[in-house]
């Protein structure tokens, strides 16, 4: 796939310096000291794959006009920095050929993915349920043909405003980068370190595919047993997965939506959020359904409607897009559960995404000042996101201590 910019939640660039406070009304990742000043050397030049190299005009537009190297930023004599592409205007005609040409090339391959998928479908027919076939069509076949088709739609509508768009794009994805993540980055560790001690236990009577599995009943949502007083599966089954895939996509989507609300919130919003959106999840699934339930999904969903309220009321404070992308990753994951909903909890899934709404309701102001792009937290909400933070450790603990017993026995 090449890489036409999309606002969505897959990792940023590295963090690169941390970049000043921005013009009083100006969003940050729209700054013009985002980017580097550009090199004295050469009038003309641009970067690809992360290195600089100097060019005449001429070299440049054919630079820009080609898919490979793909041309991130550049510089010219109309800008004192460095700037996408697109910010240029005698570059405009370039880039829309490019973004053009890449599109095609992603749908085509979206569509062969198509193919494929749809092939597997039918030949895994009798092995697997419908249901998966048809997220895995979805997933694989159906989604990487859509998008670089609303996206060249939108090219032929705006040929000249959805290129700009991208920039924004890119621009934003590189501010989200220029901070370091913190309470995103221990809550995945916990969800890690429960893991390999897991599979570390599950590897004594199975094979690496189901070993993770065979330990869910030690501290996973097994209604029975809360029934009958053990409260503490409400959280400890947040914090395990019932397969390393399971795991994978769990902590790609949450390092995703708690870059988000780090850098639109604050660190401390991330524990307390995931904590109270992770407990409601688990008692929607324990009053809705009578299987045993696994997985941090409930929290990374409370996490998405927390971003959906920030998206909603400082809509006048996130770039473009932000509330259609977080409404987008709703919508699939709705259409997800109920293809799949032998599989896949959904009661869960919509409570954590209720207990979220929630925190947005209570924790975001349905106004900020003109500058104020990220949430400060109030003297409470520091209290309880250290208390939410010590809460999951204190669980992580308690969890590995019920995998090490039964690892003993």
């Amino acid at each position: 796939m090449r890489p036409v910019t999309t606002l969505s939640d897959s990792p940023p660039p590295p963090a690169q310096a941390p970049v000043p406070a921005p013009a009083p009304g100006r969003a940050p990742w729209e700054s013009p000291i985002l980017f580097d000043d550009k090199p004295a050397e050469w009038e003309y030049g641009y970067v690809a794959r992360g290195g600089r190299r100097g060019c005449t005009r001429g070299e440049l537009l054919e630079r820009v006009a080609a898919s490979a190297p793909h041309v991130d930023l550049v510089w010219t004599p109309e800008a004192p920095e460095l700037v996408p592409p697109a910010e240029v205007t005698w570059l405009l005609d370039a880039v829309r050929s490019r973004t053009e040409r890449d599109l095609r090339y992603n749908l085509r391959n979206g569509l062969y993915l198509l193919v494929v998928s749809s092939l597997l479908a039918v030949v895994w027919g009798k092995k697997y349920p419908p249901p998966l076939l048809l997220v895995l069509v979805l997933m694989l076949g159906a989604i990487p043909v859509a998008q670089p088709a609303f996206g060249l739609w939108r090219l032929r509508r705006r040929p000249l405003e959805y290129p700009r768009e991208q920039a924004s794009i890119f621009r934003y994805q590189v501010w989200l980068g220029t901070r370091r993540l913190v309470a995103t980055t221990v809550l995945a560790a916990c969800l890690g370190i429960v893991a390999v001690a897991q599979l570390v236990v599950g590897l004594r009577s199975t094979t690496l595919g189901s070993a993770m599995g065979q330990t869910v009943r030690v501290a996973g949502l097994d209604k029975r047993a809360v029934a009958e007083g053990q409260g503490w599966r409400l959280l400890t089954a947040e914090l395990m997965h019932g397969h390393p895939l399971h795991l994978l996509l769990n902590l790609a989507a949450l390092l995703a939506v708690g870059r988000l609300i780090e850098m639109h919130a604050h660190w401390l919003h991330v524990p307390t959020v995931f904590l109270f959106s992770a407990l409601c999840a688990s008692a929607a699934s324990y009053y809705s359904s009578g299987t045993l339930s696994v997985g941090a999904s409930g929290g990374i969903m409370g996490m998405i409607g927390f971003l959906a309220v920030i998206g909603v009321r400082r809509r006048h404070l996130v770039p473009r897009g932000f509330l259609r992308s977080i409404a987008m990753s709703v919508a699939l994951t709705a259409a997800t559960g109920l293809v799949a909903h032998q599989f896949i909890d959904n009661a869960a899934h919509a409570g954590g995404f209720v207990g979220g709404v929630l925190m947005g309701f209570a924790y975001v102001r349905r106004r900020g000042a003109a500058d104020e792009y990220r949430l400060t937290p109030s003297t409470l909400a520091r209290l309880a996101g250290a208390v939410s933070g010590l809460a999951l450790l204190a669980a992580t603990a308690f969890t590995l201590y019920l995998l090490v017993a039964v690892a003993r026995q």
